[in-house]
């Protein structure tokens, strides 16, 4: 609808001209003739100032995509997710690292039992780089670093920040008012790299998951 807005004021914008080109070789024309092309002069003007408005208040490029799966059971697992700005190294060998945002439930009947939803991130690397848990070191925004220990699933691939067990939310808040996440994980098998991911608009990606929980 936007972009349909910007290309009518465009046209606007093209005819105003026409018309003033116009008033450049005719300039004898009939007093209600040049009004005509104050006018039009005027309309450029307006439909110009418009025109920047609807471009300027286009969205940002967007750093969450949609990474919807289908389990085993053919249950829809809704996800968001945001890629790590580069890459680390494990053995040589490039390892990416995907920052996820999905909303979990202990239970199998998450309807019934949907007072227990709550936010689950987590980084997803392409390989194994750690086992059990990671001392980890992050910060949000370039701000105070925060130093944490973190759980690793048993592939040795996702770290989570968050567990059930988090009743504040603390992190989830944090990270949906955020710009940028960079975390410094000690990792097993990839050493101890810094990894920043573009986080803007989570709160956004956060609200296109399903949820019985806020933010």
């Amino acid at each position: 609808m936007r972009e349909m807005r910007a290309a009518g004021y465009a046209k606007v914008i093209e005819r105003a001209r026409d018309r003033n080109k116009m008033s450049r070789y005719r300039l004898d024309l009939e007093p209600g003739r040049r009004s005509r092309l104050k006018f039009g002069d005027m309309t450029l003007r307006v439909a110009t100032a418009i025109l920047a408005v609807l471009i300027g208040a286009g969205p940002a490029p967007a750093q969450w995509r949609d990474a919807t799966e289908t389990d085993s059971t053919g249950k829809k697992i809704v996800m968001q997710r945001t890629p790590a700005k580069g890459a680390l190294s494990k053995s040589g060998r490039e390892v990416t690292a995907n920052l996820y945002l999905r909303c979990d439930n202990p239970y199998d009947n998450r309807v019934k039992y949907r007072g227990h939803d709550y936010w689950s991130a987590f980084v997803l690397f392409s390989e194994p780089v750690s086992s059990v848990e990671a001392r980890t070191r992050y910060s949000f925004d370039g701000g105070e670093t925060t130093q944490s220990t973190f759980m690793f699933d048993q592939s040795g691939t996702a770290m989570f920040f968050t567990q059930q067990e988090d009743e504040d939310n603390e992190f989830i808040k944090r990270l949906a008012r955020s710009t940028t996440l960079q975390i410094n994980p000690v990792l097993k098998w990839a050493g101890s790299p810094v990894i920043t991911f573009e986080t803007e608009g989570a709160a956004t990606a956060l609200q296109q998951i399903p949820c019985n929980k806020k933010f």
